[in-house]
């Protein structure tokens, strides 16, 4: 029985394979650590650019509160965004395009969401920045200007003609382009409006954006902010500040595409949320649950270098 035991024992491994697949699993490991290193990296180094496009957000809106010379109740009165996802804008509004010619608002509508924001040309602060990271975001998606969204800037600002539109049209179209691989045909979906003071204020009233004009500096004073229209023209989603995120900014498309605006939870994430004007920052209680995010995600981040640093 016992010789019968032996013959059927297993041989023990050499000790050369056994340091062998030692090895290999501290190499897998050295891989895995190394990635997720690479990854926290990466994160750390996105939040980074993130933080630094917030804080020059907020100087160039400092500095445009101080330009201004309103006082901070004056434009917490007069500036700002009141959200109503599901509101109708009014299509039949005129407006000026690019070549002079009055059209309605609803020549746009129809066949494909609106990417829709509110600016002047002219506009010495924020205007630039929120087009330019508004391009930037939209070409980072996988939807297409001309065949799966329009965009449309109206110009608050009835003293800005027609040329100076088609100027900044054709400036943002060309940086768009650059972007993209294939982009033929993606220049018919930007226009750049003009209107009267009446027409462009009714819209933006209606679309939920406050603003006014300082005779005193000559300009106006307005949130930084981009909305999604559905195709048949009812607000589907509200972007506030300079950031759009792509994820995010491809997700609303998609949903206005199909008619479908802020649903009961959006919408009261929206009653708990005031955008303030020009500084664009948190209240209530999501000003609470951004505060206790951003504690826990450095925290996160804090924990796991810490883990990566103690592996072997």
């Amino acid at each position: 029985m016992r010789s019968s035991a032996r013959a059927n024992a297993t041989p023990a491994a050499p000790a050369s394979a056994i340091a062998a697949a030692r090895a290999r699993t501290r190499a897998a490991r050295g891989v895995a650590t190394a990635t997720a290193s690479e990854t926290a990296k990466a994160t750390a180094a996105e939040a980074a650019a993130r933080l630094k496009r917030l804080a020059l957000y907020l100087a160039l809106a400092l500095m445009s509160a101080l330009a201004h010379g309103a006082t901070p109740a004056q434009l917490a009165r007069e500036v700002g965004v009141e959200q109503h996802p599901g509101r109708q804008l009014p299509l039949g509004t005129t407006l000026r395009d690019p070549s002079g010619d009055t059209i309605p608002l609803g020549t746009f509508f129809g066949a494909r969401p609106v990417v829709l924001t509110f600016v002047y040309y002219q506009c010495p602060n924020l205007c630039n920045l929120t087009l330019t990271n508004l391009v930037r975001s939209l070409g980072h998606i996988d939807l297409t200007a001309g065949r799966d969204y329009d965009v449309i800037a109206i110009s608050i600002d009835p003293r800005e003609n027609s040329q100076l539109a088609a100027a900044k049209q054709a400036a943002y179209v060309q940086q768009y382009k650059a972007g993209r691989a294939e982009c033929a045909n993606c220049a018919k979906g930007w226009h750049f409006l003009t209107a009267e003071a009446s027409h462009s204020a009714a819209l933006a009233r209606a679309a939920g954006i406050r603003y006014f004009y300082d005779p005193a500096q000559d300009q106006y004073a307005h949130p930084a902010a981009a909305l999604v229209i559905t195709p048949h023209g009812r607000v589907a989603r509200y972007f506030n500040g300079i950031e759009f995120p792509p994820p995010e900014l491809r997700w609303a498309l998609i949903e206005a595409k199909g008619e479908r605006t802020a649903g009961l939870a959006d919408q009261f994430w929206l009653l708990c949320y005031h955008y303030e004007a020009l500084v664009g920052r948190y209240t209530g209680l999501v000003q609470i649950a951004v505060r206790l995010l951003a504690i826990a995600t450095v925290l996160g981040l804090g924990f796991l270098i810490f883990r990566l640093a103690r592996v072997p």
